[in-house]
C-alpha cells in the first residue's frame, strides 16, 4: 500500500511531485509519531518497526532514498524527546534499520547503508547511550547487540541498574588498573 501511494506520486508532473511527497510523508510521520509515543503492545509495535525499516532499506535499495532519509530525519529529531518512552522506541526503530541495511555488496547493487546513513544512525543510538532513562539505555544495547548478532551477556540486568556515570567510573578504574 505505501509502495503504491507513493508509486502514483512519482507519475505526477514535477510541479506536483515534491509538494505531494511532502504531504505523504508527513502523513507517514503523523501515524508513525502515535507508534513512538507508548509502550502497550510492545511487540506488535516491534513488527511494525521491523517491518518499516525493512520495507524503507528496501526502497533505498532499489533506487529510492526518500524513505530512508525520511526515517533518519525522524529518529534523529525524536531521539532528543523528553519522554523516555519515544527515545526508547527511537532507539528500536534505529537498530532496526541498522540491522536491515548490513550486508555485503553484490555486483552492481549496494546492499549495505551507506557510511553516511550509517553513520548519522550510529549517531543517535551513541548519543542515546549515556541516557538518563535505564530502559533507553536497555534498547541501546540490545539494539547493538542485534546489529553485531551477539547474545546478551548474563550480567546484563546489573549492568543497567548501574547510572552511566557509575559505568564510567568503573571502566575509569579498570583502565587505570591495568
Amino acid at each position: 500500500m505505501l509502495q503504491d501511494a507513493f508509486n502514483k506520486i512519482q507519475e505526477l508532473s514535477a510541479e506536483d511531485k515534491p509538494r505531494m511527497k511532502k504531504i505523504f510523508f508527513e502523513k507517514i510521520q503523523h501515524r508513525l509519531c502515535f507508534m513512538v509515543e507508548a509502550l502497550t503492545s510492545l511487540d506488535n509495535r516491534r513488527r511494525v518497526f521491523r517491518f518499516l525499516a525493512d520495507f524503507f532499506v528496501n526502497q533505498w535499495r532499489k533506487g529510492i532514498p526518500d524513505f530512508l532519509e525520511f526515517v533518519i530525519h525522524f529518529c534523529e529529531e525524536l531521539s532528543l524527546c523528553e519522554d523516555p518512552t519515544v527515545r526508547q522506541n527511537v532507539c528500536t526503530i534505529t537498530g532496526f534499520v541498522l540491522s536491515a541495511g548490513r550486508g555485503q555488496c553484490d555486483i552492481g547493487t549496494a546492499r549495505a547503508l551507506s557510511v553516511e546513513f550509517r553513520q548519522r544512525l550510529y549517531e543517535i543510538l551513541l548519543s542515546r547511550q549515556i541516557d538518563k532513562s535505564g530502559a533507553v539505555r536497555r534498547e541501546v544495547i540490545l539494539s547493538v547487540a542485534d546489529i553485531q548478532d551477539d547474545d546478551i551477556p548474563n550480567d546484563f540486568p546489573e549492568a543497567l541498574e548501574r547510572s552511566p556515570k557509575d559505568s564510567e567510573t568503573i571502566f575509569l578504574f579498570c583502565s587505570y588498573a591495568l
